[in-house]
């Protein structure tokens, strides 16, 4: 994914992605850390989940799913 986004991406935790989600940018979650994000967002204002991706980890080697994530409506 960093790849088809020309390296614009940033590696951030999940409180640092409900930030970014409350002031209008998009976060792409990995599967296994949403339950942290969602709890970081939560009374933070709407956050809307824009679609999903299934995608390969070359370094470890496993298939992970993405969660995207926008700002609410």
């Amino acid at each position: 994914l960093d790849f088809a986004l020309g390296g614009q991406t940033e590696s951030m935790s999940p409180e640092e992605a409900a930030a970014a989600v409350r002031t209008g940018r998009p976060a792409i979650v990995e599967a296994r850390q949403e339950d942290a994000f969602l709890a970081a967002v939560r009374g933070g204002g709407p956050v809307r989940r824009a679609g999903e991706a299934e995608g390969f980890d070359y370094a470890s080697g496993e298939t992970v799913r993405l969660e995207i994530y926008a700002p609410g409506r």
